[in-house]
């Protein structure tokens, strides 16, 4: 029994040997942090500019003080390289510290770089094991490396304002979450290869979000405004989308709906693809006359919403069928998993631009609001 347990022992002491302990580590403050990437055309080939937090500055200097924020508040370094690993070996001669990559929170593509193509990007940050798959990628509508001076005065760091304005709008329902990870599954499925990205225009104290990019494969060939985004919201992801603006029919004015709650079923009938849409919501804002107090009112109002939806989905299926040639609503996606003998026979990816495809709406008022007399 002794030696039993003396050699247990033995073997626990000469683990420890084996253990590698911290030899490695490297202290936080030693390391240059990069929080956001941006990444332009340029005459080497491509042009990378890294955005780095100075500690001191966003902390605070001493006191219970908080951050200074300003332009002090973060330093950007820029680069160039045939490509983007090429360029981050020249940026790591222009700091003092080895780059990290683990803290990544916003990926800044110029429109010329998205509509070149994003996946010779995409692949050196697909290998490096420090990079997080749920920060966000973001098409900037002109000079990414501009996008990261402009200056909002709630956030020390400017592109830390750009992702809690995505994140905001995935919360509540308006943009679809589509991070860095989401675009690499999407671009290395056959079945989609078409994701969207938010686009972004920055200006001197805000940015502009513009709608999102539309990719067919890797290539950027439209965006998309809010409106129809919608459509996309409820078909795809299931989610409300953002307020609806409705023309009060024959009466001067509109109504503001407010979307809750979406489903959606899709159905192959007659060689056609059939999409019902049943949404719930509530009126927030009415500059119309129409007294809402009884049933057939509620009818009506119900019938403006749902053909306001029905009108935006058919100019959505015509645009991404004749201008982008690209399936962004992702349906099919839900044809190849249940009707699979349909999406062989009609060539779904090559013939898209030709598959019949019909939305119906079905909306349910749940509340009007208060009610003057």
């Amino acid at each position: 029994m002794k030696y039993l347990l003396r050699a247990k022992g033995f073997i626990v002491l000469l683990s420890l040997f084996l253990l590698t302990g911290c030899w490695d580590s490297i202290e936080i403050e030693k390391r240059a942090v990069i929080v956001s990437l941006a990444i332009d055309k340029g005459k080497k080939g491509y042009e990378v500019t890294a955005q780095v937090p100075s500690p001191g500055q966003i902390v605070g200097g001493g006191g219970g003080g908080g951050g200074k924020g300003g332009p002090g508040a973060v330093q950007s370094f820029t680069a160039e390289g045939e490509t983007l690993r090429d360029a981050l070996s020249e940026l790591q001669s222009k700091v003092n510290n080895p780059i990290f990559l683990g803290h990544l929170q916003t990926l800044l593509l110029s429109k010329d770089v998205a509509k070149e193509g994003i996946s010779r990007h995409l692949d050196a940050l697909r290998r490096s094991p420090e990079i997080r798959r749920h920060m966000w990628p973001i098409v900037i509508d002109g000079k990414a490396k501009e996008a990261m001076k402009t200056q909002v005065g709630l956030e020390p760091i400017p592109t830390d304002y750009l992702r809690d304005q995505i994140d905001t709008g995935v919360k509540i329902g308006k943009l679809p979450t589509i991070d860095l990870g989401q675009v690499m599954i999407e671009l290395s499925n056959p079945q989609k290869r078409n994701p969207l990205i938010n686009m972004f225009k920055a200006q001197k104290e805000q940015f502009d979000w513009e709608g999102m990019a539309v990719f067919r494969g890797d290539r950027m060939v439209g965006v998309l405004d809010e409106r129809l985004l919608t459509p996309i919201m409820h078909i795809h992801r299931q989610r409300s989308g953002a307020d609806l603006s409705v023309p009060c029919g024959k009466a001067e004015g509109t109504f503001f709906f407010h979307p809750e709650n979406a489903r959606r079923k899709v159905t192959v009938k007659n060689g056609k693809v059939d999409i019902q849409v049943k949404i719930e919501g509530e009126i927030n804002e009415k500059t119309c006359p129409i007294q809402i107090t009884e049933k057939s009112t509620y009818q009506q109002l119900s019938q403006l919403v749902a053909r306001e939806y029905e009108k935006i989905a058919k100019k959505l299926v015509e645009r991404s069928q004749k201008e982008f040639r690209v399936d962004v609503m992702g349906i099919g996606n839900y044809v190849h998993a249940f009707y699979p003998k349909f999406y062989e026979k009609m060539q779904w990816r090559s013939r898209y631009a030709n598959i019949p495809i019909q939305i119906h709406y079905k909306v349910t008022l749940r509340r009007i609001g208060l009610e003057s007399s």
